[in-house]
């Protein structure tokens, strides 16, 4: 298995002191550093080297259908857990609003991500 490169970062934030006065400060963050972006046929050829039986379009097609079936079942408001990789699952971020009638999910300010 691979390893993932860290870069340092400093940033500068503001914090709050103990008189509640907001006041700026050098802090350090970790940022991964990306290789490249790999495509469906990359991935579909990289397993086909870790001696897979199923020749490279039979993981494309298997590959293509977990996508379309995730993307129907995160439509319809499940989670799709993928052991070892992750859970995904549909979120939503909003403005809030006085009243409730005046909330409407169709505003831009409240999309699903």
């Amino acid at each position: 298995m691979g390893e993932i490169q860290i870069q340092k970062i400093q940033r500068t934030v503001q914090v709050k002191d103990g008189d509640n006065k907001r006041k700026k400060v050098q802090k350090t963050y970790g940022k991964i550093i990306y290789r490249k972006t790999l495509s469906l046929d990359d991935m579909a050829e990289h397993i086909m080297k870790h001696g897979s039986v199923y020749t490279e379009d039979v993981v494309i097609g298997v590959i293509t259908k977990l996508k379309s079936c995730m993307q129907e079942m995160l439509a319809d408001g499940h989670k799709v857990k993928l052991d070892g990789i992750g859970t995904l699952y549909p979120t939503l971020t909003s403005e809030g609003v006085e009243d409730a009638k005046d909330y409407s999910p169709c505003q831009p300010e409240h999309q699903a991500l």
